[in-house]
């Protein structure tokens, strides 16, 4: 559930999705090293076969390729361990680091890997909340939330479309999220209406 005031993560599913994801080039590691196990004997024999069209390969030689093909079994499940550890140091960092806060009248969002970068929107200036949904988001339990929002630009007196991208989300925070966030912006819009601003202001606000 949704925190008010204190800094929220994408969910657990998004960390486990930045691992799956960046996983692929330690399983193609592992896979190329079962591979080479389960047929060293063979990729052995192959290469010696090659060898020999160009003439006889002594049994120094074949010593030589068999322990290379040997060697790069372990190459490869060692690159495998390594990408590992680097995938899932990253992708734990940017899960702690990455979080919003759904603070009284501003949205906080807080991101980085080693060092980290606060931005604070106002609801005011939120237009409308979208929840995108693709196939694999939608087996995985995930959603991609976009928060349109504008941006004054004080130097010109104009304002300019934004956007602010949560990917990927827990589908079922992204809602709460969602719900949240149109409220504030509904009592953002009743609060400047009830007051003693003109009508002409508040409709120049709520379009912003």
């Amino acid at each position: 559930m949704v925190s008010i005031n204190v800094p929220n993560n994408l969910g657990r599913k998004m960390f486990l999705f930045m691992l799956y994801r960046r996983m692929i080039p330690s399983v193609a590691c592992v896979c190329v090293a079962i591979v080479g196990a389960i047929m060293g004997n063979l990729i052995v024999q192959g290469i010696i076969d090659i060898l020999s069209v160009m003439g006889p390969v002594s049994r120094s030689v074949q010593l030589v390729i068999a322990s290379l093909v040997s060697n790069g079994i372990f190459v490869f499940i060692a690159l495998a361990i390594v990408i590992f550890m680097i995938v899932f140091v990253k992708s734990s960092l940017e899960y702690r680091n990455l979080s919003f806060t759904l603070e009284e009248l501003n949205l906080k969002i807080k991101r980085g890997i080693l060092s980290t970068i606060e931005t604070s929107t106002p609801y005011r200036q939120i237009q409308g909340v979208e929840i995108e949904r693709s196939v694999t988001y939608k087996i995985m339990g995930l959603s991609r939330l976009v928060i349109n929002t504008t941006k004054e630009i004080e130097s010109l007196h104009s304002h300019k479309a934004d956007q602010i991208i949560l990917e990927p989300i827990d589908a079922i925070l992204a809602e709460e999220v969602r719900e949240v966030l149109e409220h504030k912006i509904g009592v953002q819009i009743i609060e400047r209406s009830d007051g003693s601003v003109p009508e002409s202001s508040v409709t120049k606000i709520s379009n912003l």
